[in-house]
């Protein structure tokens, strides 16, 4: 029989034992667990890489597409304006030539009124060499005025003209009994 020191021995013994294997269990159920979760980790990786990837190409794409379809609005913009410059300018000429037309026709329409003016201004200076108080020196200085220049034509008038309401030059008088501007013709009677 066993004594008491043999039993507590071979206890020791066992439990050594047991804690061995159990310590092998745990490393080897240690090294599993990190492999796993080494090969998971791994698979994460790829995964979000692919991912990435994958994202990355639809940016690409997307850009592409964006890019694309601005060289197409550009290209159909300037498509456009090239049609459009043609009509642009023959819409130009034809305003060009309606204004041209509009000058003449007032040209035309101003040349009667004109006459008239030049026609009443002489009718005037007749009347006016007819009356014995103005000098033969104020008519001929009168005559030798420029009318081109504002101060000297309103000096071309008689001295007692009043401004015109038209043209604005001292050069309306009473003739006739109505007032009269000898420099554009406006009369107040019509």
């Amino acid at each position: 029989m066993h004594t008491v020191g043999e039993a507590v021995s071979n206890a020791i013994e066992a439990v050594k034992e047991t804690a061995q294997n159990v310590g092998e269990a745990v490393a080897e159920k240690t090294e599993a667990a990190v492999a796993t979760v080494s090969a998971a980790a791994s698979d994460a990786k790829e995964a979000v890489a692919k991912r990435a990837k994958a994202a990355v190409k639809k940016v690409k794409e997307v850009k592409e597409a964006a890019q694309e379809t601005v060289k197409t609005a550009v290209a159909k913009a300037r498509k456009a304006v090239t049609k459009a410059k043609p009509a642009a300018k023959k819409a130009a000429k034809k305003v060009a030539k309606k204004v041209a037309a509009v000058k003449k026709a007032a040209a035309k329409k101003a040349a009667p009124v004109k006459k008239a003016a030049a026609k009443k201004r002489a009718a005037y200076e007749q009347g006016a060499k007819k009356k014995p108080e103005v000098s033969a020196d104020t008519r001929r200085s009168e005559s030798t005025v420029a009318v081109g220049d504002a101060a000297t034509a309103a000096s071309a008038f008689p001295p007692g003209a009043t401004l015109c309401q038209k043209c604005n030059v001292a050069a309306t008088i009473l003739m006739d009994g109505c007032a009269t501007c000898l420099n554009c013709g406006y009369s107040k009677c019509g």
